[in-house]
Protein backbone atom coordinates (compact mmCIF):
# COMPACT_ATOMS: atom_id res chain seq x y z
CA UNK A 1 0.00 0.00 0.00
CA UNK A 2 1.01 3.48 -0.68
CA UNK A 3 1.24 5.83 2.17
CA UNK A 4 -1.30 8.65 2.30
CA UNK A 5 0.21 12.15 2.31
CA UNK A 6 -0.27 14.04 5.48
CA UNK A 7 -2.65 16.96 5.66
CA UNK A 8 0.31 19.35 5.88
CA UNK A 9 1.80 18.00 2.67
CA UNK A 10 -1.55 18.45 0.88
CA UNK A 11 -1.91 21.99 2.21
CA UNK A 12 1.68 22.86 1.30
CA UNK A 13 1.29 21.42 -2.22
CA UNK A 14 -1.99 23.27 -2.75
CA UNK A 15 -0.48 26.49 -1.45
CA UNK A 16 2.59 26.27 -3.69
CA UNK A 17 0.62 25.32 -6.80
CA UNK A 18 -1.95 28.06 -6.10
CA UNK A 19 0.82 30.60 -5.71
CA UNK A 20 2.46 29.55 -8.98
CA UNK A 21 -0.85 29.65 -10.89
CA UNK A 22 -1.83 33.02 -9.44
CA UNK A 23 1.62 34.46 -10.22
CA UNK A 24 1.35 33.29 -13.84
CA UNK A 25 -2.18 34.70 -14.18
CA UNK A 26 -1.05 37.95 -12.57
CA UNK A 27 1.80 38.24 -15.06
CA UNK A 28 -0.50 37.55 -18.02
CA UNK A 29 -3.07 40.09 -16.81
CA UNK A 30 -0.34 42.64 -16.10
CA UNK A 31 1.02 42.35 -19.65
CA UNK A 32 -2.50 42.62 -21.07
CA UNK A 33 -3.19 45.66 -18.92
CA UNK A 34 0.02 47.34 -20.12
CA UNK A 35 -0.93 46.66 -23.73
CA UNK A 36 -4.40 48.16 -23.28
CA UNK A 37 -2.94 51.14 -21.42
CA UNK A 38 -0.48 51.82 -24.25
CA UNK A 39 -3.27 51.72 -26.86
CA UNK A 40 -5.43 54.06 -24.78
CA UNK A 41 -2.53 56.51 -24.37
CA UNK A 42 -1.92 56.50 -28.14
CA UNK A 43 -5.61 57.15 -28.80
CA UNK A 44 -5.64 59.94 -26.22
CA UNK A 45 -2.60 61.58 -27.81
CA UNK A 46 -4.24 61.40 -31.24
CA UNK A 47 -7.42 62.99 -29.90
CA UNK A 48 -5.47 65.72 -28.12
CA UNK A 49 -3.55 66.51 -31.32
CA UNK A 50 -6.80 66.68 -33.33
CA UNK A 51 -8.28 69.02 -30.70
CA UNK A 52 -5.20 71.26 -30.70
CA UNK A 53 -5.12 71.43 -34.49
CA UNK A 54 -8.81 72.25 -34.72
CA UNK A 55 -8.49 74.81 -31.95
CA UNK A 56 -5.50 76.45 -33.65
CA UNK A 57 -7.46 76.65 -36.91
CA UNK A 58 -10.43 78.22 -35.13
CA UNK A 59 -8.23 80.80 -33.45
CA UNK A 60 -6.52 81.63 -36.73
CA UNK A 61 -9.86 81.88 -38.54
CA UNK A 62 -11.19 84.30 -35.96
CA UNK A 63 -8.10 86.49 -35.80
CA UNK A 64 -7.18 86.46 -39.49
CA UNK A 65 -10.55 86.23 -41.22
CA UNK A 66 -13.57 87.00 -39.09
CA UNK A 67 -12.14 89.97 -37.21
CA UNK A 68 -11.18 91.97 -40.33
CA UNK A 69 -14.44 90.94 -42.04
CA UNK A 70 -16.56 92.22 -39.16
CA UNK A 71 -14.68 95.51 -39.26
CA UNK A 72 -15.30 95.85 -43.01
CA UNK A 73 -18.98 94.88 -42.65
CA UNK A 74 -19.38 97.51 -39.94
CA UNK A 75 -17.70 100.11 -42.14
CA UNK A 76 -19.97 99.30 -45.09
CA UNK A 77 -23.06 99.28 -42.85
CA UNK A 78 -22.23 102.75 -41.53
CA UNK A 79 -21.72 103.95 -45.12
CA UNK A 80 -25.13 102.56 -46.14
CA UNK A 81 -26.74 104.26 -43.13
CA UNK A 82 -25.29 107.63 -44.32
CA UNK A 83 -26.29 106.96 -47.94
CA UNK A 84 -29.25 109.25 -48.74
CA UNK A 85 -28.74 110.39 -52.30
CA UNK A 86 -26.12 109.70 -54.93
CA UNK A 87 -22.74 110.01 -53.24
CA UNK A 88 -19.80 109.00 -55.40
CA UNK A 89 -17.34 109.04 -52.51
CA UNK A 90 -19.38 106.62 -50.42
CA UNK A 91 -20.05 104.38 -53.43
CA UNK A 92 -16.51 104.18 -54.73
CA UNK A 93 -14.39 104.63 -51.67
CA UNK A 94 -16.10 103.15 -48.66
CA UNK A 95 -18.62 100.62 -49.99
CA UNK A 96 -16.63 99.35 -52.97
CA UNK A 97 -13.35 99.11 -51.05
CA UNK A 98 -15.09 97.44 -48.12
CA UNK A 99 -16.72 94.84 -50.35
CA UNK A 100 -13.46 94.27 -52.23
CA UNK A 101 -11.59 93.81 -48.96
CA UNK A 102 -14.16 91.26 -47.75
CA UNK A 103 -13.99 89.39 -51.05
CA UNK A 104 -10.18 89.32 -50.96
CA UNK A 105 -10.19 88.07 -47.37
CA UNK A 106 -12.54 85.21 -48.27
CA UNK A 107 -10.51 84.25 -51.32
CA UNK A 108 -7.13 84.41 -49.60
CA UNK A 109 -7.87 82.13 -46.64
CA UNK A 110 -9.17 78.54 -46.62
CA UNK A 111 -12.53 77.98 -44.96
CA UNK A 112 -11.92 74.24 -44.56
CA UNK A 113 -9.93 73.29 -41.44
CA UNK A 114 -8.64 70.21 -43.27
CA UNK A 115 -7.12 72.43 -45.95
CA UNK A 116 -5.28 74.46 -43.32
CA UNK A 117 -3.91 71.36 -41.57
CA UNK A 118 -2.65 69.73 -44.71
Amino acid sequence: MTEQPSIWQVIFTALVSGTVVSAMLGLIFHQRLKSIEARLNEELQRNVEIFRTTRAWQEAAISELLGPMVMQFDRVKRAFNRYKRKNIYLETKVIAEGNTSIKNLLLSRPLDPGAAVG
